[in-house]
């Protein structure tokens, strides 16, 4: 049946919306009976997510979605949890039960295509060259290591480098790369010009791991040079490698001479230098020494030996780049001594009358003898007796030229005096005033071996009276005293003189006749 409805806001409506807390009564007539109910109403706000608005995330972003948990929460994916992290694109809701208030609400995620940024592999860089990398995109920043905002970098050593890149859309990527600088130092140095006999020492090594190949194919880090050549090496390491060379050449010197091997003492040897040198240098300087502590710095230099004995001799050769050989030989020299000439010679009888001598060689190491007298070979023999002409008298060259077995010789000269005899003739008897004018003066007769300066010649009587006397050997005694001629009989005549070798005076003294 009808009713009627009075409720406490007067409203008569059978139903009642309530909004708000309230105490709400109802007096309802129905039939004549009246009815009254009152219903205290707790009104409650439910809880509002207000979830954020659908967004766009980076790859590789998340975000959390995050309640108290004095709710009943179930979402997409079936969770009950208070919280949800979004990964990944797509449509999310959750149903919130506030004391039985039903809230929902939903959410779309999506993410932003990948940014990229690629530096490339780790990577070696060799000696000067360098890497150069660029990311640059339209929009994007950029910060490097080395906190540069640059879209490039030029990689010049070993480092490690990253760049953040943030794109457009304010997503980052980041990339890193591992540049080694691998810096091989390579040089063998200049060609080089070496002293034979010289060892030298190439070195190629580095301070890393690197693998070394000569031109003969060893691996060693470093190469002994001994011979003239062309030498090269190979370094590597990683992708770097490296090349030198090096020409290499030898001064040879051949030390070398000639010179006469056996001398007598006196002589001097004259040496020739035979050396030979590589035609890249050229010998500067020369040292001889003759074995007699002697030396010489000529080229061919002559030497003369002070004494007789065995000599080495040396050559020392010496080139403008400072390489030296030297050459000895040993007992090159034999000096051989030489004879001493002399002589000496024994009288027995010098004057010129009988001039026969003896010639004795005093020589020492002498074998052979050859004798000559004014300039006229006259014996071959150690010693020997010479006849001189009757009446040579004055100096003889007498010349000794000695030898010995090795050829070595001496000469000797001396001049040998043959004293003038004094050569004296007194007649016995003269016939002063002859018919035929013959022997009509009495006077010595000399030849030779008298000072004409020194004679005297007197005439005495019976009775010791001088009757006659002349200083000049030319005028004689007539037989006068007086300017009268004097009776026939025996007369004692005396010569005075100076001998002319000795410078001795002497006298003779005889008798004449005078005959009538």
């Amino acid at each position: 049946p009808l009713a009627n409805y009075v409720w406490n806001d007067a409203s008569t409506n059978p139903d009642i919306t309530i909004s708000s807390a309230d105490t709400v009564s109802l007096i309802l007539t129905q039939n004549g009976c009246q009815y009254f109910d009152t219903i205290v109403v707790d009104y409650t706000v439910p809880f509002q997510p207000n979830l954020i608005s659908d967004t766009m995330l980076c790859p590789g972003q998340s975000f959390q979605i995050a309640f108290s948990n004095n709710y009943s929460f179930l979402w997409s994916n079936n969770s009950t949890d208070s919280s949800l992290v979004i990964d990944s694109p797509g449509l999310y809701w959750v149903e919130i039960n506030d004391h039985g208030c039903i809230v929902i609400d939903s959410i779309s995620v999506q993410f932003y295509p990948d940014p990229t940024v690629n530096l490339g592999n780790d990577t070696v860089i060799c000696n000067a060259t360098a890497l150069s990398l660029d990311v640059f995109q339209q929009n994007a920043t950029y910060v490097w290591h080395n906190n540069s905002s640059a879209s490039n970098y030029t990689a010049t050593n070993t480092e490690l480098i990253w760049v953040t890149l943030t794109d457009s859309n304010n997503c980052q990527v980041t990339d890193s790369i591992y540049v080694e600088k691998i810096d091989i130092t390579l040089d063998l140095g200049p060609d080089l010009l070496l002293c034979d006999g010289d060892v030298v020492e190439l070195n190629a090594l580095q301070p890393f791991m690197a693998n070394y190949q000569w031109q003969d194919n060893s691996y060693s880090s470093s190469y002994s040079i001994t011979s003239a050549g062309q030498y090269f090496v190979t370094v590597s390491s990683s992708i770097c490698q490296s090349s030198d060379t090096v020409n290499v050449d030898y001064i040879n010197l051949i030390p070398d001479f000639t010179g006469d091997s056996a001398i007598c003492y006196g002589s001097t040897i004259a040496f020739t230098n035979l050396s030979q040198i590589s035609s890249n240098d050229y010998i500067q300087s020369y040292l001889w020494e003759f074995g007699d502590l002697q030396s010489s710095s000529a080229e061919n230099p002559i030497h003369l030996y002070n004494a007789a004995g065995q000599y080495d001799v040396s050559l020392t050769i010496t080139s403008s780049f400072g390489c030296s050989a030297r050459i000895t030989a040993n007992n090159y020299v034999q000096v051989y001594a030489v004879p001493e000439a002399s002589f000496i010679y024994q009288t027995e009888n010098t004057d010129a009358i009988e001039p026969l001598i003896y010639f004795e060689s005093t020589s020492p190491n002498s074998d052979n003898w050859f004798w000559k007298i004014n300039n006229v070979p006259v014996a071959a023999t150690e010693n020997f007796t010479y006849d001189f002409d009757a009446f040579s008298s004055g100096y003889q060259y007498v010349e000794l030229i000695v030898t010995n077995d090795f050829g070595c010789s001496d000469t000797v000269t001396q001049y040998i005096k043959i004293d003038e005899a004094t050569i004296l003739y007194v007649p016995n008897a003269f016939t002063p005033f002859n018919a035929g004018n013959l022997n009509n003066t009495f006077k010595p007769i000399f030849t030779s071996g008298f000072e004409k300066q020194s004679y005297r010649f007197m005439i005495f009587n019976r009775w010791g009276e001088v009757i006659f006397e002349s200083m000049d050997p030319e005028v004689g005694w007539d037989g006068t005293y007086g300017n009268k001629l004097c009776e026939m009989g025996v007369y004692v005549w005396y010569i005075e003189y100076m001998d002319d070798q000795s410078s001795e005076t002497k006298t003779v003294n005889g008798t004449v006749t005078l005959i009538r």
